[in-house]
């Protein structure tokens, strides 16, 4: 229904206003994974964990990496 594609869009956007934050970088890798750019998931989640900072999704995006 489009959801994922706006999903998108929406938080490129806000990644685009704070391109610093981590929840917004899980959250698009994720909706990258869902429509199927694995590549583009595996690498924006590469990036935040490189960073080795703390957020609530830390967790979340080393399996999701591990998934992809």
């Amino acid at each position: 229904q489009g959801k994922v594609q706006r999903g998108q869009e929406l938080l490129k956007k806000g990644l685009s206003l704070s391109p610093t934050n981590s929840s917004t970088k899980y959250h698009l890798a994720v909706a990258l994974a869902r429509s199927g750019d694995n590549a583009g998931a595996r690498k924006l989640l590469e990036e935040l964990l490189a960073t080795r900072q703390n957020f609530p999704q830390l967790q979340e995006a080393k399996i999701l990496l591990n998934q992809l």
